[in-house]
This record gives C-alpha cells, structure tokens and sequence, in this order.
C-alpha cells in the first residue's frame, strides 16, 4: 500500500527532480499535498515552479503556499547562484493553468495530518519552517505522523559561507530544532550523502536518451547546475540532493546510518544551523535522529532513471 506523505519543498532544481520522482510512483507514494517554503528562491517563484513541475508531469495534485521567512532570523538565504533566478536553472516552463489554494500550507499540513485514516510521513526538502509551525500551531498532530525525513544538514562541513552548516537548516535553524526534538521518528539526509549523489556526465547521456518530456525538461535544467558546480568543484556532475530523500523512501537499502543524538546550534552566530551529531553517542545521550551517512550512488541514480524513464509523454 502506497505511503501518505506530503512534500514540503523549495523547487529549486532538484526539488523539481524529487517531486518528479515522487509523482512517478503512485504505488509508493500517496501524495496528500505538495506545501511551498521560501528558500532557494521566493516563496512566490517556488510555489509557481512548484505548479509548473506538477503540471509537466500532468498531476493534479494540490499546492499550498507555507511560510516565506524563518521563525526567528531576520532573513533568507537563497541560491538562485546555483538554480538560476528562477529557481529551475533558466528552463523558461508554461504558467501553470491553475493556482495555489488558498489555505495556508501550515493549516493544511496540520488537516491533512488530522484527517487521514493512517499515519502520515512529512517529506521536507527545503527549510523546516512549516513543519516547525504546524508542530507548535497544533501538537496534537503528534499522534498521526509516522516520521519525518528531511534533507538537510550535515556532520562533516556544510555549503554555506563558513562551512559549518548546511543550506537548508541554516535559513531557519530554529525550526530545525523544534522538528529533531519534537521526539517524533526523524531521518536526516544530509551532505554527507548527498554529496555522493553526484550525476555525472555518463548519466546526462543517459538521460537524454530517455523520450519523454520530464527527462528533456530534467536534462536542460539541470545542464546550468551542472556548469556551476564544475566551477566550484572541480568536477563534472551535479549533486542530486533532494532526490536522495525520495530514493531513501522509496528503497531504504540505498542508504546507511545510525541513531545518534543530535540538536541544531542556535545561540552562535558564528555555526548558526550547525547539525551536531555525536555519532559514538559518548555523552549516553537519547538517540533522537536516525542520521544517514552513506548512499549507494549507482543504485540511487537507478532509481532516479528509472522513475523519470516512467512517464509516457
């Protein structure tokens, strides 16, 4: 039976590649909702190019848009240096021939989760401020949420300025903190896999060889990533980070990991968002967050292939 989840995203190039994924496999994922966060570029951009994505692949599936800043920081951070303005590396998509609801993404995180006859698992792939607002807003929700497996962190350096921590937990580390300690099951897909979900040139063949629109689509957006971090790198490819979620979920043996404690660093300006991880648990501390620290690259890009290879037009 396919899981509920609701993905909770920033698209963002490689969000767009995950829902892509996910929309593929209704036999696994039963996609309640898709809710919008600012981060990698506008709340108002991504929440477009949420809507844009879904409606390549012809899914009806609904959008709300959630917070557009962090709990308690002043600002975001975006990328738009890796995802192009637009978030979708340039790739100019149709407007979408349908709007977001009107519902606030928060309220209908917390609906959903109350209303649905089974568990729900909440998929963020970009900053956790709506998942951290609609555990405050509504606790109850508690008692319906099967995990929460996010991308995001990292225990060995991150990408943004001063390297300690990761994109995604440093735009709202506070909401960051309330989702690891809110004693519900986490995982955490962090740089440290990530970071191995390189797809290289070999896969860009690849995949332009597949006949369908999402693969074109894929192909042409992810070719501006795939400059970018050559630059900065050293190396061709481009990460695959949100998708890694996804693959986790759909075949859990792609990934490695343990349960460690773990909390994210809020009083230093300086490692602001920082994950720490006490891998050995030396303190004999409450394991709080399943932390992953390996992936299987080639079985993760099959997964990947054979998901976008799906579709049919």
């Amino acid at each position: 039976m396919a899981i509920p989840i609701i993905i909770d995203c920033d698209p963002g190039t490689d969000d767009a590649v995950a829902l892509m994924m996910a929309v593929a496999a209704p036999e696994v994922f039963n996609v309640l909702g898709v809710t919008t966060v600012g981060g990698n570029v506008s709340l108002e951009l991504v929440t477009q190019n949420a809507l844009k994505v879904l409606e390549l692949v012809e899914s009806d599936i609904k959008v709300y848009k959630g917070c557009s800043r962090p709990l308690v920081k002043p600002g975001i951070m975006d990328a738009d240096y890796v995802h192009g303005l637009d978030g979708l590396g340039g790739v100019v998509l149709p407007e979408p021939n349908r709007q977001a609801e009107a519902k606030h993404g928060v309220d209908f995180i917390i609906d959903a989760i109350k209303s649905h006859p089974e568990p729900v698992t909440l998929v963020p792939i970009g900053p956790l401020t709506n998942i951290a607002m609609a555990l405050v807003k509504d606790p109850s929700i508690k008692k319906n949420i099967h995990e929460i497996v996010f991308m995001g962190g990292a225990m060995r350096g991150g990408n943004v300025p001063g390297g300690y921590a990761e994109f995604n937990i440093f735009n709202d580390p506070h909401a960051a903190q309330v989702v690891v300690t809110s004693g519900l099951n986490i995982a955490m897909i962090g740089l440290d896999v990530t970071h191995d979900a390189l797809m290289t040139e070999d896969y860009f063949e690849r995949l332009g060889l597949i006949n369908n629109v999402p693969a074109k689509f894929m192909t042409e957006m992810l070719r501006a990533t795939f400059e970018i971090e050559k630059k900065r790198y050293g190396f061709g490819g481009c990460f695959l980070h949100d998708p890694c979620v996804i693959a986790f979920l759909f075949d859990r043996s792609l990934v490695t990991g343990r349960h460690c404690p773990m909390f994210v660093e809020i009083g230093s300006p300086a490692t602001s968002g920082q994950t720490v991880v006490d891998w050995h648990n030396w303190q004999q501390s409450p394991a709080n967050v399943f932390v992953a620290d390996s992936i299987n690259t080639q079985g993760f890009l099959e997964v990947v292939m054979s998901l976008i290879e799906r579709y049919k037009h």
